[in-house]
């Protein structure tokens, strides 16, 4: 949702948790949009990124929707409101400037272990432990395997084959998926676990889970996510820009707007170039 709700969240961290101490990630504006549509579609929104970061090709510009959800029933966002300037400001209203750390997804990807230094040095406490990983962890889907799920839905859809297409997964309202295991759970069973959630471990984890029987595995493997995954992105990635002309106007948007970042940062937090 783009932090819609960052004003009111931070105001409820407050409440809960008076004497926290913030760490706050920042990440360039754009490509965090863009992770953000790759996530989406992981979860099934199957639109192009216009759609989904609310563009007008009309007018050629980004609208603010009125709804989370749009008319083809798919999440979007707004995507001209991620004003870090504003959002530090509101953390700084609420937490004393020194129980607030900073830090760019940018630096952090260039040097893990200085920034990890840096947080343990701020909370306190001692060596912050990591895993060993070769290549890149739980990559986004390519944008060759993003057009072909749009295309597939379109297929399916215009050929009255919905029940071959995965319901858009929300997080949030009252269609949003239940945690845990169905069994163990205290929820209302009719309202959270009715039968417009799907049992196949991707919105409702079976009580088997991790340990899944032969006719939860061959479900899975014909499901377009393992194929799109395991199938065609591991096996050979093919990515491009998929915000395309989008970016040029995103960049101007941002990178004007996060001049003002510098006013709510430390003197000796230096903002990556890729901002200005």
């Amino acid at each position: 949702s783009a932090y819609k709700y960052w004003d009111e969240s931070i105001a409820l961290l407050k409440q809960c948790f008076p004497k926290a101490k913030i760490i706050v990630a920042f990440r360039y504006q754009p490509d965090w949009l863009l992770s953000c549509y790759r996530e989406s579609i992981h979860e099934h929104h199957y639109q192009k990124i216009e759609d989904f970061l609310c563009f007008s090709e009309d007018t050629k510009s980004f609208f603010r929707p009125t709804s989370s959800i749009n008319e083809n029933g798919y999440a979007h966002l707004y995507a001209l409101n991620l004003d870090y300037g504003k959002m530090i400001s509101t953390i700084y209203k609420n937490y004393e400037k020194e129980d607030v750390f900073t830090y760019f997804f940018e630096d952090f990807k260039k040097n893990k272990d200085k920034t990890l230094r840096e947080i343990e040095k701020f909370i306190g406490s001692g060596k912050i432990s990591t895993k060993k990983y070769i290549g890149i962890p739980n990559r986004g889907y390519s944008a060759l395997t993003i057009n072909l799920s749009i295309e597939r839905a379109k297929l399916l859809q215009n050929n009255d084959q919905l029940d071959q297409l995965h319901r858009p997964i929300f997080f949030y309202g009252k269609n949003s998926i239940p945690a845990g295991k169905e069994k163990f759970s205290l929820l209302n069973k009719d309202l959270y676990w009715g039968n417009h959630f799907f049992r196949d471990n991707e919105e409702v984890r079976s009580n088997n889970y991790p340990h899944r029987d032969k006719e939860e595995i061959a479900k899975y493997h014909s499901s377009w996510r393992y194929i799109a995954k395991e199938l065609i992105d591991k096996n050979s990635y093919i990515d491009w820009d998929i915000l395309k002309d989008l970016r040029h106007i995103l960049d101007n948007h941002y990178k004007k707007l996060n001049d003002s970042l510098s006013l709510f940062l430390d003197n000796n937090k230096n903002i990556p170039n890729c901002y200005l």
